[in-house]
């Protein structure tokens, strides 16, 4: 969290970076086991898994989810909050591996402008374990995380073009769907 922290201050934060410091502050004002943020790649058209910590982090390794698809990728199409939602419908066979078994799943997207640029979503091994109330809270703290992380992704693709391109945060097409 310290070096995350020195980073974010340097203004060479990178997504893990902007996820350990969330984590770190996120459990002490809302309880849960584990936190994921899902970006969007526009060019596999899925939402992806790129940084999770707490007790069932593993279990979040390598998840995609279509978009439109699952509680990430609804939340990503929708701009919408799910509270309490199913975490199977994102993880599947890992709910079952994970001891205590996920239950309850409040997933939000984070906005800058018109551009979605993560979905935070939050775990709990209790069914029903989160409020209305927690969404709104985190609804407050979405328009300053996005920013955040859309300057982390920004960075992070700047690393890894070339000096030639231009890096263009991705942006998912806003379509509703139901689950």
């Amino acid at each position: 969290a310290i070096t995350s922290l020195s980073r974010a201050l340097t203004g060479d934060a990178r997504v893990a970076d902007v996820g350990a410091l969330l984590w770190t502050i996120l459990r002490s004002v809302l309880p849960c086991e584990t936190m994921a943020i899902f970006l969007p790649d526009i060019e596999s058209d899925e939402i992806t898994m790129r940084y999770a910590a707490g007790a069932h982090a593993a279990s979040l390794r390598n998840v995609r989810c279509a978009t439109g698809t699952g509680i990430v990728g609804w939340v990503a199409v929708n701009l919408r909050a799910a509270v309490n939602a199913e975490p199977s419908l994102d993880l599947g066979y890992r709910v079952a591996e994970a001891t205590p078994a996920l239950r309850s799943c409040l997933a939000v997207p984070l906005v800058e402008g018109e551009t979605l640029v993560a979905v935070l979503a939050l775990y709990r091994t209790a069914r029903g374990a989160f409020s209305e109330d927690q969404a709104r809270l985190i609804e407050l703290l979405a328009p300053r995380l996005a920013t955040s992380l859309a300057t982390a992704a920004l960075a992070e693709q700047t690393l890894e073009q070339p000096a030639a391109a231009s890096p263009a945060l991705t942006l998912v097409r806003r379509t509703a769907v139901s689950i």
